[in-house]
């Protein structure tokens, strides 16, 4: 017959299980395998531990008994937990909530309506620094005179306050302020600018060339008008640096712009155009129109003055969110 591979733990030899010669030839352990902390040992003989895992499968047995062909039976509690292994768990389906329907966003068109005033704000700090310059001012009214333009006469009588030996600003004139009586004084002076041109000095307004600078100074002019006692500042355009963001449910607009004039400076809106206007250091001029990328409340809006910019806040009309502050084309 046949040999067949014996199953007792630490045997593992062929025999023939029709031959009685193989009883009590059989050398294995009748224990279980453990293993902790490291080590690997059978508890029938607990002395005798191994750590490298291949000594332990050759380690020789210590009961001596017959060979069999029958596999050993599984603990108790085994086949439950293999099935517990094989059996696939319940799978538990968690329904994904439904989010709320997104309503496409309304599209952008252009109010007609005319632009609102914004509310204006100035804070404490911009009155008080704006005060002393507003005491200093002359209460004296310049009004605009002379074919030019540039020519100006303070207007009325003893609430004027002209300083006595204030110089005429009109080009060559020279004279100097003593009192009401030079408010009516005539005034000779060139109204064109001065032009050099290869050595021949000359003003525009008359051509009298001359080679000497200081006859050139002191030629009389041509014009006979009334004295400019102060000189009209114009405003000029320029370019403010400004940004954006957006907080909350509404819009913020920072114009870096420093001793803002808040009698002639303003911001008009309507729910889809801003218009900013802002006159600072008494002769800079910054404009700004542009059709907004949302739609705003200007009831809701307003200005406000700082030391050092001006903010504006756009109350927003939706929850929409701007991707930019104007919109693109």
């Amino acid at each position: 017959m046949a040999k067949v591979l014996c199953y007792n733990k630490g045997c593992g030899k062929d025999f023939d299980p029709s031959s009685s010669s193989d009883e009590a030839t059989c050398l294995f352990h009748d224990g279980t395998p453990v293993f902790h902390e490291g080590l690997k040992y059978w508890s029938c003989c607990p002395n005798k531990r191994h750590s490298d895992f291949g000594e332990f499968l050759n380690a020789p047995g210590c009961t001596r008994g017959k060979h069999t062909n029958v596999k050993p039976a599984a603990p108790a509690g085994q086949p439950a937990a293999a099935a517990a292994q094989t059996t696939p768990k319940a799978q538990i389906v968690v329904p994904t909530p439904t989010p709320p329907p997104v309503s496409a966003p309304e599209p952008w068109v252009k109010s007609t309506q005319p632009l609102e005033r914004l509310k204006l704000v100035v804070t404490d700090a911009v009155r008080a620094a704006g005060a002393p310059a507003a005491a200093a001012a002359p209460s004296a009214n310049v009004a605009a005179a002379g074919a030019n333009g540039e020519s100006a006469a303070v207007q009325g009588s003893a609430e004027s306050k002209v300083a006595v030996g204030t110089i005429c600003v009109n080009n060559a004139c020279g004279k100097s302020y003593t009192g009401v009586e030079s408010l009516t004084e005539p005034c000779l002076h060139h109204t064109g600018s001065p032009v050099f041109h290869e050595g021949s000095k000359f003003w525009s307004c008359c051509k009298k060339r001359t080679q000497d600078f200081d006859e050139f100074l002191a030629q009389k002019g041509c014009t006979t008008a009334t004295h400019c006692w102060v000189k009209s500042k114009v405003a000029q355009q320029v370019k403010c640096r400004y940004d954006w963001f957006a907080m909350g449910g509404s819009i913020s607009l920072n114009v870096y712009a420093k001793k803002v004039d808040c009698d002639v400076s303003y911001a008009e809106a309507n729910a889809t155009t801003l218009k900013v206007h802002i006159i600072f250091d008494s002769v800079n001029e910054f404009d700004l129109e542009i059709d907004l990328a949302g739609k705003i409340n200007p009831a809701g809006s307003e200005m406000q003055v700082l030391g050092s910019k001006v903010e504006i806040r756009l109350q927003k009309a939706d929850g929409n969110a701007w991707q930019s502050l104007e919109r693109k084309q």
